[in-house]
C-alpha cells in the first residue's frame, strides 16, 4: 500500500466486519467485562502512566482509562 491506499483499505476491512462484530458484542453484554480488563490494564499499567485506547467508537473505554489514572 503506497500514499493513503492503506486508510482507504482499513476503513474498507473495518466496515466490512462493524455489523457482523456489533452482532456478535452487543454493548448490553460488552460494557462489564471492558470495565473489568480495562481496569486490570490500567492497574497494570500504573497511575499516571501513558496508555493508548485505539477503539474507533467506543470513547467510554478511553473515560474508564482516564478515571483509573492511566493516561
Amino acid at each position: 500500500m503506497t500514499g493513503t491506499g492503506w486508510l482507504s483499505e482499513t476503513r474498507t476491512a473495518y466496515d466490512t466486519v462493524a455489523e457482523d462484530y456489533a452482532r456478535v458484542l452487543p454493548d448490553v453484554v460488552e460494557p462489564p467485562l471492558d470495565r473489568a480488563v480495562l481496569s486490570a490494564f490500567a492497574e497494570t499499567v500504573g497511575p499516571g502512566r501513558p496508555a493508548l485506547e485505539v477503539g474507533a467508537e467506543r470513547q467510554p473505554q478511553a473515560f474508564l482509562l482516564a478515571e483509573r489514572a492511566a493516561r
